[in-house]
């Protein structure tokens, strides 16, 4: 079979092939066939270029099937996908780091992403994208004019990725286990607070002097 040159070209195959499917699964079930078994046959079907593993799981084939069955058509299974955000200008990710490393105390990135949207919706420039006026600028023209600033355009996802190195685990790792050991250094000093208030209160209904025993 010829493999599909292109994005368009792989979805169509991939709607086609599904509607193939499930008309094999609907004329087996339609011949006596049970509906668990014609849909455990047809998902041994494989096509390696439409699918991460070459063919659906029976689950999945399931739910595709009794989706097929209210409209038995390709046009289903066409896939209506958004388009991805803008990529991360490289002054941006850096002004989020220098924001984490500048913050008094370790702190969640979620928090300093809170301060840059904030920056944002109150007009203020982040460095590589400018402020959200200069943004609409650049993408629309000075003919567009808006009043209430747009949607911040780089999702949290993308911006956690520049902190996040190899390992999209490692920094929630390290931040779970640096807050962990910050949480224990505030709880000690909040042990010593109680140590110096309760000394304090003892202090104050101490009499001032208390005289040695003299020795006979």
């Amino acid at each position: 079979m010829k493999k599909p040159a292109n994005a368009a070209e792989r979805e169509t195959a991939r709607c086609e092939f599904l509607h193939q499917l499930c008309c094999q699964i609907h004329r087996q079930i339609a011949a006596g066939s049970k509906a668990g078994d014609a849909i455990r046959a047809a998902s041994h079907r494989r096509r390696k270029q439409l699918f991460k593993h070459g063919r659906l799981s029976r689950q999945r084939l399931t739910v595709l099937y009794y989706e097929w069955r209210r409209n038995p058509s390709p046009k289903i299974f066409f896939r209506h996908y958004k388009p991805g955000l803008p990529r991360v200008p490289a002054a941006l990710q850096e002004e989020f780091i220098n924001r984490l490393l500048a913050a008094p105390r370790i702190v969640p990135a979620a928090v300093i992403l809170r301060t840059m949207r904030a920056a944002w919706r109150a007009g203020e420039a982040l460095p590589g994208v400018g402020s959200w006026r200069d943004y609409d600028l650049r993408r629309h023209g000075s003919q567009f004019v808006r009043v209430q600033p747009p949607r911040f355009p780089y999702s949290d996802a993308s911006l956690f990725r520049a902190i996040s190195g190899p390992s999209g685990r490692s920094y929630q790792q390290r931040v779970i286990a640096a807050l962990q050991g910050q949480a224990a250094v505030e709880r000690y000093y909040r042990f010593l607070e109680s140590r110096k208030a309760a000394i304090a209160h003892r202090r104050r209904h101490e009499p001032l002097g208390t005289p040695f025993r003299q020795q006979t």
